[in-house]
């Protein structure tokens, strides 16, 4: 069997896209809280590394023409601490290892999927940042401290996750899962749905291997890039099938369908999805309307038989 094309592949994930977002997805990942007083004082000085070497970054890519603003610092701090968001991935770099009686953050140099210790290294940065993001900008943005300087400052006097030495690993407590490292094509995934819920469009995430397996694509399906020449022909060349049919009532594509026709078929589907909504919310609003007539049309019936 050829591989399929790249240009198929993405129509592909744009189809599987729009059939996530309107059925939603596994449930994402909860943080630890337990954990985090085992790891806070660690999670605070990576913080403060990367907040130190991303806003040096920004400075050494400014220009006379466009000069680094203290805004654009604060909004580097704020998106610090989300990591699907590229400021962020410092986090799925990270991995939790039992080691003696201590919980150790490790770095693994290779984004990892974003699953309950990633989430828990996640919640400890954010409950490190909280409500300093301006005050720790102002600082970076004036230079006003050197690195060390800024690392202690902010992990023993403004956040204090270092304050204290922290607790040994619990009795009993499980071993975490292991490290797994994130593919391309999830990782960008996991960006386009967490920029969705930045807009307000609400959905779930489900992994390149979760979609392909919900929406029937065979397994070990290679979607590397296969011979420019099959391109011509290829809807009347014969594929493995690929049963898509949640996307398109009961339509089967194969390896061989057209990027162009998945592509204008899930916008299609996104059309139809949307109009039910619509249609479903004006049905509903008659029906609520049908309902308020009745209930008024009873308290009149009740004021008349009261009146007699």
């Amino acid at each position: 069997m050829r591989a399929a094309r790249p240009g198929l592949a993405a129509a592909v994930f744009a189809a599987l896209v729009v059939a996530a977002m309107a059925q939603g997805g596994p449930p994402k990942e909860k943080p630890q809280l337990a954990d985090i007083p085992l790891i806070q004082c660690q999670v605070c000085q990576l913080l403060a590394d990367n907040a130190w070497q991303q806003v040096q970054a920004l400075k050494a890519a400014a220009t006379p023409s466009k000069k680094l603003t203290e805004t654009a610092v604060i909004e580097c701090m704020e998106k610090l601490t989300t990591a699907w968001r590229p400021e962020g991935e410092w986090i799925s770099k990270l991995d939790l290892v039992e080691e003696a009686d201590r919980l150790a953050v490790k770095e693994m140099g290779q984004v990892g999927k974003c699953g309950v210790e990633c989430r828990t290294i996640e919640k400890a940065a954010e409950r490190v940042m909280g409500e300093h993001d301006t005050d720790i900008a102002e600082v970076l943005f004036t230079d006003k401290m050197s690195q060390t300087q800024f690392s202690t400052w902010l992990c023993h006097d403004v956040s204090e996750a270092c304050k204290l030495e922290p607790p040994p690993l619990p009795k009993g407590r499980q071993p975490g899962p292991p490290f797994e490292p994130m593919r391309d094509g999830d990782q960008n995934l996991e960006r386009v749905m967490g920029e969705m819920e930045d807009k307000g469009m609400k959905g779930s995430l489900y992994s390149r291997d979760d979609l392909l397996a919900k929406y029937g694509m065979p397994e070990g399906h290679d979607d590397t890039d296969g011979d420019a020449a099959d391109s011509e022909g290829a809807a009347n060349s014969d594929g493995e099938p690929i049963d898509w049919h949640h996307i398109q009532g009961g339509e089967t594509y194969t390896t061989r369908t057209p990027a162009r026709r998945v592509l204008d078929e899930a916008k299609a589907t996104a059309q139809d999805v949307a109009a039910a909504a619509s249609s479903g919310l004006k049905a509903a609003a008659g029906i609520a309307r049908g309902m308020w007539s009745k209930v008024r049309g009873g308290e009149e019936a009740l004021e008349n038989q009261d009146e007699l």
